[in-house]
């Protein structure tokens, strides 16, 4: 049996036992819990109880993976940067489009594809650029809304200690839009405070509303402090456009006037992702 490393994370799972070994085990020296005789007599098929365990979850990782169910699979499913499991680094985010976005750790990338398309963006440094002082060098990747065409990604940093007694966390939101090829960062926030500190998130989760032309967005962002978290309410629009030379653009306009949008101001402070590559 191939050891197994912690490519996704099942977040349900439908035997606990299963849950405990699969958590306990992941990155972990399966060694720990192998039988010292062959074959093991504390089991039906003499396979290793790690072994069992894992097995099961790995099935019900690929169940998952290539069921039907979407919001299911968003909702079970994580990338994880530490993985060296490439072949699984992968979330469908519409089974029946197979359209899917694929995390690349070693350049620091997500790839949107489809059957027709692929299209990648920078999220990250790659790990030949990774240093001691390198704030976030774990990262996690969920698929939080999506439809064909379009996908909300979060993207959450590890808690890391960079310096003594000095810890960083952060999260950030990533909309892309497969009609004008744009990644764009729509929130991010972080906090160096004590390692206790909740992570800045999105509360309740960030909902997409499609529009024709575009996406409307409301969420309330926490930030964490050394009391109460603070709160931000952010009503902001997402526009397909077409820019200079005809070139396709995804325009931000704060809409928390809806009589008065406002293009790019500063409640639109994201930005695009680099593109690596397209079509």
């Amino acid at each position: 049996m191939k050891r197994y490393t912690p490519t996704t994370l099942l977040l349900t799972l439908t035997s606990m036992s299963a849950w405990i070994s699969y958590s306990a085990l992941a990155g972990a020296d399966q060694d720990m819990m192998k039988c010292t005789i062959r074959p093991c007599p504390n089991t039906e098929t003499g396979e290793d109880p790690a072994a069992i365990e894992i097995r099961k979850a790995n099935d019900l990782e690929d169940q998952i993976r290539n069921g039907t169910n979407d919001r299911e699979r968003w909702k079970n499913l994580i990338l994880f940067s530490s993985s060296t499991d490439n072949p699984s680094l992968r979330i469908p985010i519409v089974a029946a489009t197979k359209f899917e976005v694929s995390l690349d750790p070693r350049q620091g990338s997500l790839k949107f594809s489809t059957l027709s398309t692929s299209q990648t963006f920078r999220i990250s440094e790659p790990m030949a650029n990774l240093t001691s002082d390198t704030l976030c060098p774990k990262y996690r990747i969920e698929v939080i809304d999506g439809a064909p065409g379009y996908a909300l990604i979060k993207k959450t940093c590890s808690i890391h200690e960079y310096k003594p007694g000095r810890f960083f966390r952060s999260t950030d939101y990533f909309l892309y839009d497969q009609k004008t090829n744009t990644a764009r960062e729509i929130w991010s926030a972080s906090t160096q405070l004590a390692a206790s500190t909740p992570f800045p998130t999105a509360k309740p989760e960030i909902v997409i509303k499609r529009l024709n032309d575009g996406y409307k967005l409301d969420w309330t962002g926490m930030f964490p402090s050394d009391n109460q978290p603070s709160r931000m309410t952010i009503h902001n629009i997402y526009m397909q456009e077409v820019g200079k030379g005809g070139k396709p653009l995804l325009s931000c306009y704060d809409a928390t006037n809806p009589s008065r949008l406002l293009k790019e101001n500063e409640m639109c402070e994201s930005h695009n992702l680099e593109r690596i590559s397209s079509p």
